[in-house]
């Protein structure tokens, strides 16, 4: 309204202005003389039309640009950039192992829409994505939405694993870039993150082992893990550190590596438990605490270890105070010999050195050989081998006289009643008598393959002893006595053969010389021999006729002593006859002239052989009867 009459206002004053000057012209003309109403009039109304449309138009156009304007800048004030609620939701503490779910929630509160979105979401090297509620971009963890309008809400389901170690923080953050729907400018950007704790191992661990064992002893642990989660697990590592002084022995299942104290292990199911087992000897003095830390974890995507628990087990070292000792010929030295044919005089002694009882025990005797028989075993207390045999005499002679390597004799309290309870300080023995063979063949036929004669004869015998200490739970023991190696000597025979060389003289003659022809023969049997050493001493009316031989070695006579003496440095095992074709014979003269006859004419005082059994790391010695001429 306000236009109007300022229009209104200028058209009156220039109409007042008009009629002014029409008024001065007219009066100018009158006084002139002629005037020409109609025309004039006609020309200045054209003129104020023009100039009054181009007002309006001009008005029109100020207006027009102004409601655009207003329209415009009114239209972008609705978008705040505050209300684009972008969270993270999950949860604060979860298992390690455990499956994980987190929501990614965008709240478009906007007053208009949002398109182009995009969520990228950063997750932790040992975080495993099992699902997603729509895909990703390939290869990546960014997640597109075309548009979300005014009001909506959407939201990115995100499932997986965490595969880390208990009691550290997990953080996942989120980056989202969008714009408004009728923006051209450059993308608005809005972050969040969330942190998740592992509180928990995804494997419950536990360890069974006896609280104490014997000191030098074995030892069994039992060590089981169970999978806590609701996935499988797919790489399992258990690392051990085992005690000072331990060294294992077996394992269940097997170790399949180098290493001898870490295991893998694949695919445990949830709620899966498995058991490993380890066996060992553990070495240390009583009283001594022995400790077995095992640290299990699983094997992420990057190959690297994700500690999940860790168990100690503490054990203490006890004595049993179980003295057991073999005795051999009542020598308890480890290393012996004997000679074919001997008897080997056998006694266990066992006494409780302990202040506890120890009950159930059980003695196994073992008798080891390659090639060694007895003929005889003799015992006042039947071993159970042999006790049951004794209730069969038919059975008897089915008894193995071998020693091989899993010969035992063992008596328990089935045998000897007293050894079920040992209380301190009570004693036994066990006494047994074993018959060695006195041939090295025991049928000809043997003789006769000489490629494979049998060589280094030996016995290797000890005692092992089962029992337990008291009442004491897990507390059965084994102990072993020292082992005995009986080697068996060599069997070196010498023949001493006489032959008079005069037949013309014979029988001998009162002051008349016989001569007389000696030969040495020597074989030798199952072990080599040094030192070889063959003496024997001439009577006074013997002479020494400087005439001898030998095919091995040398042999000498000592005027002055009047020894005769034939050594060898080294001799082959079987040498000699009847083992082979090679003779080891020393051949000399003797000759005697009698002053009187009597019933027999000593020729050699008592001949000796000494010499060094190289497998036996002991001397020999065999003597023999004076040669006489009858």
């Amino acid at each position: 309204m306000s236009f109007n009459f300022k229009t209104k206002e200028i058209e009156n004053n220039k109409h007042k202005k008009i009629e002014n000057d029409l008024d001065e012209i007219y009066n100018t003309e009158k006084r002139k003389g002629e005037f020409d109403f109609s025309h004039l009039e006609h020309k200045e109304k054209n003129k104020v039309v023009q100039i009054l449309m181009g007002i309006l138009f001009f008005l029109f156009v100020v207006f027009g640009i102004s409601l655009i304007g207003f329209l415009i800048f009114n239209k972008e004030a609705k978008f705040s950039g505050e209300k684009l609620v972008f969270q993270i939701d999950g949860p604060i503490e979860i298992s390690s192992g455990s499956e994980v779910s987190y929501l990614i929630n965008l709240d478009n509160q906007e007053a208009i829409d949002l398109v182009d979105l995009s969520v990228e979401i950063k997750f932790p090297l040992d975080f495993k994505l099992k699902y997603s509620s729509f895909k990703p971009i390939e290869n990546s963890n960014i997640w597109k939405i075309e548009k979300i309008k005014a009001g909506e809400i959407k939201q990115i389901k995100i499932l997986g694993q965490f595969l880390g170690e208990v009691g550290t923080s997990k953080t996942i953050s989120a980056i989202l870039n969008y714009k408004p729907i009728n923006f051209s400018s450059s993308f608005f950007e809005k972050k969040n993150s969330i942190v998740t704790i592992l509180n928990k191992a995804s494997v419950v661990l536990n360890i069974n082992a006896p609280e104490k064992v014997l000191a030098d002893g074995s030892i069994d642990y039992e060590i089981k893990y169970k999978n806590d989660t609701l996935l499988p697990l797919e790489a399992i590592k258990i690392i051990f550190k085992y005690p000072e002084n331990f060294k294992l022995i077996k394992s269940e299942p097997e170790i399949l590596q180098s290493d001898e104290n870490v295991w893998f292990f694949s695919n445990l199911q949830p709620g899966e438990e498995k058991i490993l087992k380890i066996n060992g000897e553990i070495k240390g003095v009583p009283g001594e605490i022995k400790e077995l830390k095992v640290s299990l974890g699983i094997i992420d995507q990057d190959n690297k270890f994700r500690l999940q628990a860790e168990k100690t087990s503490i054990v203490s070292l006890i004595a049993s105070n179980l003295f057991v000792e073999l005795r051999v010929n009542s020598q308890t030295s480890v290393n012996q010999s004997a000679n074919l044919g001997d008897i080997l005089e056998y006694e266990i002694f066992y006494k409780n050195n302990g202040e506890a009882e120890i009950k159930n025990l059980i003695f196994e005797t073992k008798l080891a050989s390659s090639n060694l028989r007895w003929q005889k075993l003799e015992t006042k207390i039947l071993p159970r081998e042999l006790e049951l045999i004794s209730r069969n005499s038919s059975a008897f002679y089915k008894f193995p006289n071998s020693i091989e390597d899993n010969t035992f004799l063992s008596w328990s309290r089935d045998q000897i009643p007293q050894i079920f309870s040992l209380k301190p300080g009570e004693e036994g023995s066990i006494p047994f008598r074993v018959f060695l063979q006195d041939k090295i063949f025991s049928r000809e036929s043997e003789a006769e393959n000489k490629e494979n004669f049998p060589k280094d004869f030996y016995l290797e015998s000890f005692v092992k002893v089962k029992a337990k200490i008291g009442e004491l739970e897990k507390s059965d023991f084994e102990i072993n006595s020292q082992k005995i190696t009986t080697k068996i000597k060599t069997q070196a025979e010498l023949k001493i053969e006489m032959d008079h060389s005069n037949k013309e003289v014979w029988p001998p003659k009162i002051d008349q010389e016989s001569e007389y022809q000696v030969s040495w023969k020597l074989n030798n049997a199952m072990n080599n021999l040094k030192n070889i050493k063959i003496s024997t001493f001439l009577p006074e009316n013997v002479i020494w006729k400087e005439e001898s031989k030998v095919t091995s070695g040398e042999i000498k006579y000592d005027p002055e002593t009047r020894e005769v003496s034939w050594e060898i440095n080294w001799l082959p095992n079987y040498v000699g006859e009847p083992f082979s074709d090679i003779k080891i014979e020393a051949n000399f003269k003797l000759s005697v002239k009698p002053e009187w006859l009597n019933e027999s004419i000593v020729l050699l005082k008592q001949t000796f052989l000494k010499a060094d059994d190289e497998f036996v790391q002991d001397s020999i010695s065999t003597s023999y009867d004076p040669i006489s001429i009858n």
